[in-house]
């Protein structure tokens, strides 16, 4: 078992070999199977159709001034098997907006375990092919990374070790696959066939004016790389309405 709580300010741990965390108040989880992942992927046929790569812990308890403020904290757990010759990915959404907005919700993570690279795209509507910039953020636990509005993204697995990730995003948000599953995936692929970093496979769906690849960094909204998330905006929710606009 691993021990979670001093990176993420929860009673929580995690059992490496099933994706289960334990602890109090952890929501029942709910699990991402390669069937749903078929068209998102190089290869349909990579793995079994109810094989498991990822679990979802969505809605941790908090307090009533968040609950307020219209959010919600989750917990995603990646396993780090590859999906043939890709690093194991999440399906990828983007976001909806709020009533009266042309913006979609922004969305904030932590790494709590393990390695991970977020391949933030936009700004993007899922309406074109064209993309501005592909950001790829390498992260390991403690660090922050900002999803801003009108950017898809999709999280790979970098290592041997199982991913936990926490986010923070309003509760009214819904997730939209529908665009990235049209195009197959994100605009890139990321073949596990690297020496120190992945190899690129750029998706032919897209057309991309620039990669950038970047480490993660305190995001400068309130947050602090090392300090949990979590605890974070139980102490002043009203300081992060911009999650909720």
């Amino acid at each position: 078992m691993v021990d979670l709580s001093q990176v993420s300010g929860l009673s929580i741990s995690l059992d490496e070999r099933t994706g289960e965390l334990h602890g109090k108040g952890v929501p029942e989880s709910v699990p991402r199977s390669f069937a749903e992942m078929a068209k998102v992927v190089l290869d349909p046929r990579a793995l079994p159709p109810k094989e498991v790569l990822y679990l979802m812990y969505r809605d941790f308890p908090t307090s009533p001034q968040v609950q307020a403020a219209g959010l919600r904290y989750d917990i995603t757990v990646m396993f780090p098997k590859p999906v043939g010759r890709e690093l194991p990915k999440t399906k990828g959404h983007i976001h909806s907006r709020p009533p009266g907005s042309t913006s979609s919700y922004p969305e904030v993570y932590q790494v709590l375990h393990g390695r991970a690279l977020y391949e933030l795209f936009g700004p993007w509507k899922g309406d074109t092919d064209e993309i501005e910039t592909v950001f790829l953020v390498e992260a390991e636990p403690g660090d922050i990374v900002v999803v801003p509005p009108d950017h898809a993204h999709i999280t790979h697995v970098l290592g041997q070790e199982p991913v936990v990730m926490a986010n923070w995003v309003a509760r009214d948000c819904q997730n939209d696959f529908h665009p990235i599953e049209q195009r197959r995936s994100g605009p890139v692929y990321l073949l596990a066939e690297g020496t120190h970093r992945p190899t690129i496979q750029f998706n032919p769906h897209y057309r991309v004016k620039q990669l950038r690849w970047e480490m993660a960094r305190d995001s400068g909204r309130g947050f602090i790389r090392g300090v949990p998330i979590y605890t974070t905006v139980l102490r002043q929710p009203r300081q992060f309405g911009w999650l909720n606009p």
